[in-house]
């Protein structure tokens, strides 16, 4: 006997996967899923303050993330999703670029201008860029609103090296620039760099500060612990490679050590060993425990004198010591890992 089902697959498969990932990030219970695959700036603040502990309000987020990518009220959609993605792949080829590798996909920009030149121009050769030709693209691929914000446009056309009076022809070096102009700061070697995600989001090495209403992380920008990683030699200065210091960020206590899932823990071997300690104390003590605890209900089910009784009486006794038995792992649970975890989250430096 066979099944048949449709699996999408190429880019439609990778568009439903995007559509999950904005899901899990929205929050808006009452309003229902958002169709058009938004995420909005208090989704991201709820986000970063359950997974995170750091504490920032809409206002902010929409002035400090969202705002670098071009939004202007409060959500990003699935286009700036995706921008987000690709920033790593963008650099990646910029460097491939400009070293002139050739690995097979070295002239992907040069395909992607092409088939982007002849989808609004029907030429494939490169044209002189205007504003005219920014507001044709826009609006090609759906983006007519920003195609109307004439301070997008010209921010556009910033970054791809622009000036009011000079003649600039859209070629594979314009192109490239202007992908890739407002990303310089991405290390390319953080492919191969080991660390977590609360380090990525802060930019590595953090120390806590206190003050009368928050606790707070001066962030200290340094140098990748890991320095053999020499396979991208990048010609402008990373944000590993420049002294600063990046704002105060407000934080608060999210007990991190109990929610491994976030990778907030700090050391895992101490993480393996509470896990397996108390499955082992779960194996030898919690099981027999619960046994012996039901083995006289046990007793009165074989005493029935009809098998359907002692079938069903067994079934009831089973399901019982299960609910008992996962009551008491989740109560005994919750207290062994807060008390063997404390201290354990990458936040604690002591």
């Amino acid at each position: 006997m066979s099944f048949e089902f449709e699996r999408p697959i190429g880019a439609p498969a990778d568009v439903i996967e995007l559509d999950y990932v904005s899901a899990l990030h929205q929050t808006d219970v009452e309003g229902g899923i958002r169709r058009d695959s938004s995420i909005q700036d208090v989704d991201i603040s709820l986000f970063l303050s359950s997974r995170y502990g750091i504490q920032e309000s809409p206002d902010d987020i929409r002035e400090k993330i969202l705002s670098g990518l071009g939004s202007t009220d409060g959500y990003m959609d699935m286009m700036q999703l995706v921008s987000l993605l690709l920033i790593p792949t963008l650099r990646e080829q910029q460097e491939q670029y400009k070293n002139g590798e050739e690995d097979g996909q070295t002239d992907i920009l040069k395909y992607t201008l092409e088939m982007m030149l002849h989808d609004v121009t029907g030429s494939r050769a490169p044209k002189p860029l205007t504003k005219t030709l920014v507001k044709q693209i826009l609006q090609a691929y759906g983006e007519s609103e920003l195609s109307e914000n004439d301070e997008v446009v010209r921010e556009m056309l910033a970054q791809a090296g622009k000036e009011s009076n000079h003649q600039l022809l859209l070629d594979t070096d314009t192109f490239c620039k202007a992908l890739t102009n407002d990303v310089q700061q991405y290390d390319l070697r953080n492919k191969e760099r080991l660390s977590t995600n609360f380090d990525d989001a802060l930019f590595g090495e953090s120390s806590r500060v206190t003050n009368e209403k928050h606790q707070h992380h001066a962030v200290q920008v340094d140098r990748p612990r890991v320095s053999n990683l020499k396979r991208y030699q990048s010609t402008t200065p990373t944000v590993f490679e420049q002294e600063m210091t990046v704002a105060d960020i407000p934080l608060v206590y999210t007990a991190p050590h109990l929610d491994n899932a976030a990778d907030t823990f700090r050391s895992k071997v101490l993480t393996v060993l509470q896990w397996s300690f108390f499955v082992l104390a779960f194996q030898t003590y919690l099981l027999n425990f619960t046994r012996g605890l039901f083995m006289d209900l046990k007793d009165d089910c074989a005493a029935y004198k009809y098998a359907v009784r002692t079938f069903f009486c067994n079934v009831g006794v089973s399901v019982l010591r299960w609910l008992v038995t996962m009551l008491l792992m989740s109560t005994i649970g919750i207290i062994y890992f807060s008390l063997a975890g404390i201290g354990n989250f990458v936040e604690c430096k002591n």
